[in-house]
C-alpha cells in the first residue's frame, strides 16, 4: 500500500507533543539514518553532552515545525481550489435554477397552462433537460429520507396516460407560417429562396426559415420577447449527421449515411453563403442591429447552423407543418414496449399532440403512466436509428423500430469461391429482372457476370424480422427459391409475366423460407464483422470513460454507438446465441431443430387450450339458456347448444318446428344495438361520442354498434346486461386462427387468381384504416381505456359486428340467439 502522511501534530490529553518512535526515520530516511541508527544503538551509561541534546532536540522540532508549516499550507490550497471549485459549480446550478424558473414563468406569463404535476429539470445525462413527474397537491415536498426510500420501493403514479400535461398557446409557437407573417413584406422573397436551397423536402424549407427568425431573436437579446426561451435552449450545436467531420464519418462506416451528412452540410452551406439569402440578411434582419458588434455572432454560419439543428430536432410535426412548441421540445425519448406497439397502433402521435383548430394552441399529453419522482419520457414514434442520427443528433440505446441493413448483393445468394453465381441463381436473377426488380432496367442482352451484383439493392431489417421495402420482400421471396428445386422449374418456366409473378412470387411457405433467408444472412453479415463489433464496444468504453475528462468528439461516440445497434439488430434476427458465430450449416441445423421443437410446443399448447376451451364453453353455454330461460321471451322454441370444436355453438329446436312457424320473439331491449345501449349522463363524454356517432348511419351504423360492443365488452365488463350472451362470443385467441381479418397476407395467396382473395384483403385494409382513424380519437381513448385500443381487440370487434350482426330498417343489430 502507499504510504500516507498525516500534516498536523497528535497531541497527548494535556496538549503536548507526543514522541513517536521512528516518525523521522520514515520522513527524512536518507538525512537521518545514519544518526538515529548510531543513538539508537549506543549504551545507555554513555555521557550525552547536554548542548547536544537540546540541538538535536530543537533540530526535531523544528523539522516538525515546518513540516506541518507546509501542509498546512498545502491543506489552505486544497481548500481554496475545493472551495473555488464548489463555488464555481453552486453558481453553476443556481444560473441553471434561474433559467429554469424563468422559463417556465415565461410560459405562464404567456397563457400557457401546465399540470401541477409536471415541471422541468435539469438531466445532464440526456445531454440538457427534462420534464420530472413531481410531488402530488397537498403532499410533503420535503427531503425526508424514509419518504423517499418508501416511494423507491412503491413508486406512486402521479400521471396516467392521456392526461394532459401541458397546453402552449399559439402566440409562443414558432413555425414558419407565425415567421412569414414577422417578415410580410419579404413573406414571397423567403419563400422562393429556401424552396430554391432546399427543393427536395418541404420540413427542410421550414427549418430555414424558423432559424432566421431564430437568428434575428437571438440579436434582440434582452429585448427579445423569446429570451427565456433562447436562453435555455442548447448553446452548442446539436450533433447531428451534418455536424460529423470525414473522420466522424469514417468511424460510422456508412456510405450511405456519409453521403446524406455530406450533402446536407454542403446545402446549408451553399444556401448561408449565398448571396440572396446575404443581402436578406443584411437588408431585412441585421439592419435593426447596425452599432452592437456583440450580436453579430448571431447571424454568424455556426449559429444559423446551430438553430438549423434546433428548429431540425426539437420542432414536432403535426399534418406536414413543423411547430416548434417551447417545453414540448423538451421532452426526451424513450421507446414503449407495451402490447400497443406490438399490435401495429405505432402511428399515434395525433393522439398525444393535439393541435387545437380553434385557437392554434397544442396540447401534449402522456404517453404512459409516470410515478413521482421519474422523468416523463415520450415516444417518438417508429422511427429508425438513422433519422435519430440525421435529424436529433442522438443515437437510443434501445430502438425496437431500428433497422439493419443488409447488403443484398453480398449476401443474397451463395456465391461460389470464385464469386460467380451457379447456375441456378443466374435464372433467379433473371426472374427479378423480367419482374423489373433489380435497380436499373438492363436494356440489351442480360449479362449475369458484369455489375449484376450491383443492382440487388440493400434491404432494412427490423428486430421483429419486418421489412418494410416490398421490391426486396419480393426479391427474398425469390431468392429464397434456390433451397426448392421444383418451384424453381415452375417459376422459370412460366409463359407469361403474370404467371411467373404468381410462381415466383406466390408460392407455398414463401413467408417461412423467406425468413430462414433472412435469418442466415444476418447471421453471416454479424459474424463477419464480430471482430469488428469488440473492437467498437471497447473502444466506446474507453471514449466515454474519457469524456468528462477530455475534449472527446461526441460524434465519434454517436458513430461508434450507431454501429454497435446495428450488431446487436443483426444479433437478434440471426438468432445468434450468446454471440457465438457457429458455422453456417451448423446454425441453419439449430435453427431447424429449434424452430420444429417451437412449432410442436405451439401445437400442443394449443390443443390444451383447445380442450379447455370447449369444456368452459358448454358451461357458458348453460348459463347462457338460463339467463334466456329468464327473460321469460313471448316465444322461444330454441336453445343454445355446443356442437363440435369447429363450429362452437349453434341452436337447436326445443319443440317442433314447422316451417313458417315464428321459432324466436324478442322484446326490443333484448337486442344490443344504438336503440337499446345506454350510457351513465356522469360518462359525459361517452355519452357526447355515442350521441355523435349515433347520427352516422353509413354502413348500418357500424361504428357506432361496434362503439356499443367495446363498451359493453371492456368498460361494464361482467355488470353488462348482456354479460351472458358476451361471454360466449368467440374470443380473440379463437378468431386469431379463425377471422380472414388475422390471417398474414400470404394465406391469402393460397386464393390466386380468384375473386375471393381480393376481397379478404380490401377488407382487411378497410378495417385497419378505420382503427387507424378511430385510435386516434383522444376521447375514445378516455372512454373505453387506452389500454382497450389496440388494433386486435379493434379487429376482434369489427370482426363481431362484420359476422354477426342483422339488419333491418337499414341498420345492424347484434341478436343474441338469432346470431
Amino acid at each position: 500500500m502507499p504510504m500516507k502522511m498525516k500534516c498536523g501534530r497528535k497531541d497527548d490529553q494535556h496538549g503536548n507533543i507526543k514522541k513517536q518512535d521512528k516518525s523521522d526515520y520514515h520522513r527524512y530516511p536518507e538525512k537521518n539514518h545514519r544518526e538515529i541508527k548510531k543513538k539508537r544503538h549506543q549504551h545507555h551509561s554513555a555521557t550525552i553532552n547536554d548542548v547536544s541534546v537540546w540541538k538535536f532536540l530543537k533540530s526535531i522540532s523544528n523539522t516538525k515545525i515546518l513540516l506541518s508549516v507546509i501542509c498546512a499550507i498545502i491543506s489552505i490550497g486544497w481548500k481554496i481550489v475545493v472551495f473555488e471549485s464548489s463555488a464555481t459549480n453552486k453558481i453553476i446550478i443556481k444560473e441553471q435554477h434561474k433559467k429554469i424558473e424563468d422559463f417556465l414563468s415565461w410560459l405562464v406569463k404567456n397563457g400557457s397552462n401546465i399540470s401541477s404535476h409536471v415541471t422541468l429539470a435539469e438531466f445532464q445525462e440526456y445531454g440538457g433537460y427534462g420534464l420530472l413527474a413531481l410531488q402530488p397537491s397537498g403532499s410533503s415536498k420535503g427531503g425526508d429520507k424514509a419518504q423517499d426510500d418508501e416511494k423507491e420501493q412503491s413508486p406512486h403514479v402521479v400521471i396516467r396516460e392521456l392526461d394532459d400535461l401541458f397546453t402552449i398557446p399559439r402566440n409562443i409557437i414558432i413555425s414558419a407560417d407565425y415567421v412569414l407573417d414577422n417578415f410580410s413584406s419579404n413573406r414571397d422573397r423567403m419563400i422562393q429562396m429556401v424552396t430554391k436551397g432546399f427543393p427536395h423536402s418541404f420540413l427542410v424549407q421550414q427549418d430555414a426559415v424558423i432559424a432566421i427568425f431564430l437568428m434575428e431573436q437571438c440579436g434582440l437579446g434582452s429585448n427579445s420577447k423569446f429570451k427565456p426561451y433562447l436562453d435555455i435552449l442548447p448553446q452548442e450545436i446539436i450533433p447531428r449527421l451534418d455536424t460529423f467531420v470525414e473522420e466522424d464519418l469514417l468511424f460510422l462506416n456508412d456510405e450511405y449515411l456519409a453521403k446524406i451528412a455530406r450533402e446536407g452540410r454542403e446545402r446549408i452551406t451553399n444556401f448561408y453563403h449565398d448571396q440572396e439569402f446575404q443581402t436578406l440578411l443584411r437588408r431585412t434582419v441585421m439592419k435593426k442591429f447596425p452599432n452592437h458588434n456583440s450580436t453579430m455572432s448571431c447571424f454568424d454560419f455556426e449559429s444559423f447552423h446551430r438553430f438549423m439543428a434546433i428548429v431540425s430536432s426539437r420542432a414536432m410535426v403535426l399534418n406536414g407543418r413543423k411547430y416548434l412548441t417551447p417545453l414540448a421540445d423538451m421532452v426526451n425519448y424513450k421507446p414503449r414496449s407495451d402490447e400497443r406497439i406490438k399490435s401495429g397502433a405505432t402511428q399515434l402521435f395525433t393522439l398525444y399532440h393535439g393541435l387545437n383548430d380553434l385557437d392554434g394552441s397544442i396540447t401534449v399529453r402522456a404517453d404512459r403512466d409516470v410515478s413521482v419522482g421519474e422523468q416523463i419520457f415520450e415516444d417518438y414514434g417508429d422511427l429508425d436509428n438513422s433519422l435519430y442520427l440525421e435529424a436529433h443528433g442522438f443515437v437510443p440505446d434501445v430502438n425496437p423500430f431500428h433497422c439493419a441493413t443488409i447488403e443484398g448483393r453480398q449476401y443474397m445468394f451463395n456465391r461460389t469461391t470464385s464469386g460467380n453465381l451457379d447456375e441456378t441463381e443466374k435464372k433467379l436473377i433473371h426472374v427479378m429482372h423480367e419482374l423489373g426488380l433489380l435497380r436499373s432496367s438492363l436494356k440489351g442482352d442480360f449479362h449475369y457476370d458484369d455489375g449484376v451484383y450491383d443492382l440487388i439493392p440493400d434491404f432494412c431489417i427490423k428486430q421483429d424480422g419486418s421489412i418494410d421495402n416490398n421490391d426486396a420482400l419480393k426479391m427474398l421471396t425469390i431468392a429464397a427459391l434456390s433451397q426448392v428445386p421444383e418451384l424453381i422449374e415452375r417459376c422459370i418456366k412460366a409463359p407469361t409475366k403474370d404467371i411467373m409473378e404468381l410462381e415466383c412470387l406466390h408460392y407455398l411457405n414463401k413467408t417461412e423460407r423467406r425468413r430462414q433467408l433472412v435469418q442466415r444472412m444476418a447471421r453471416q453479415k454479424y459474424c463477419d464483422q464480430k471482430d469488428a463489433l469488440e473492437n467498437d464496444e471497447s473502444l466506446l468504453h474507453s471514449l466515454e470513460s474519457l469524456r468528462w475528462k477530455e475534449k472527446v468528439s461526441t460524434q465519434r461516440i454517436l458513430a461508434l454507438k450507431f454501429r454497435i445497434e446495428e450488431m446487436k439488430t443483426l444479433s437478434v434476427v440471426g438468432n445468434i446465441t450468446f454471440g457465438h458465430c457457429l458455422h453456417v450449416t451448423e446454425l441453419d441445423t439449430y435453427a431447424t431443430s429449434s424452430e420444429q421443437n417451437n412449432w410442436q410446443e405451439s401445437v400442443s399448447g394449443l390443443e390444451a387450450l383447445d380442450n379447455n376451451n370447449n369444456s368452459t364453453l358448454e358451461h357458458k353455454v348453460k348459463r347462457f339458456n338460463t339467463y334466456i330461460e329468464s327473460l321469460r321471451l313471448p316465444i322461444v322454441n330454441i336453445k343454445a347448444s355446443y356442437i363440435d370444436e369447429t363450429m362452437r355453438v349453434g341452436v337447436v329446436a326445443t319443440h317442433d318446428i314447422q316451417e313458417g312457424d315464428v321459432y324466436l320473439s324478442v322484446p326490443s331491449s333484448f337486442v344490443l344495438d344504438s336503440d337499446s345501449f345506454t350510457i351513465n349522463d356522469k360518462d359525459s363524454l361517452g355519452k357526447r361520442l355515442f350521441d355523435s356517432l349515433k347520427v352516422n348511419t353509413h354502413d348500418g351504423g357500424f361504428d357506432v354498434l361496434l362503439f356499443c360492443l367495446m363498451y359493453e365488452v371492456y368498460v361494464r365488463k361482467e355488470n353488462s346486461e348482456w354479460y351472458p350472451y358476451i361471454q360466449m362470443l368467440p374470443t380473440l385467441k379463437e378468431l386469431k386462427h379463425k377471422s380472414p381479418l388475422f390471417l398474414d397476407n400470404d394465406i391469402y395467396d393460397y386464393l390466386a387468381g380468384s375473386d375471393l382473395r381480393l376481397r379478404l384483403m380490401e377488407l382487411k385494409r378497410s378495417a385497419i384504416s378505420r382503427f387507424r382513424a378511430f385510435s386516434k380519437d383522444v376521447g375514445m381513448s378516455r372512454v373505453l381505456g387506452i389500454e382497450n385500443m389496440t388494433l386486435d381487440k379493434y379487429l376482434w370487434a369489427f370482426a363481431i359486428i362484420h359476422s354477426r350482426s342483422i339488419w333491418w330498417n337499414g341498420m345492424r343489430h347484434l341478436v343474441p340467439l338469432l346470431d
